[in-house]
């Protein structure tokens, strides 16, 4: 019985740990992916100003 146990909280852990893997990679492509839109208006911006100059 004991054992039993002991494998079911592995594998409670490991669907614990691939939940917060996934939630890393989500949090690192959503900054990722903020910071490609910044540079991209930041630019769209530097544009605008040297056309109104």
């Amino acid at each position: 019985m004991g054992l039993n146990e002991r494998f079911l909280e592995n594998e409670q852990n490991i669907s614990a740990l691939k939940i917060h893997r996934t939630g890393i990679s989500v949090l690192l492509l959503i900054c990722m992916w903020i910071s490609l839109l910044d540079c991209g208006t930041v630019r769209i911006m530097d544009v605008k100003m040297a056309h109104m100059k």
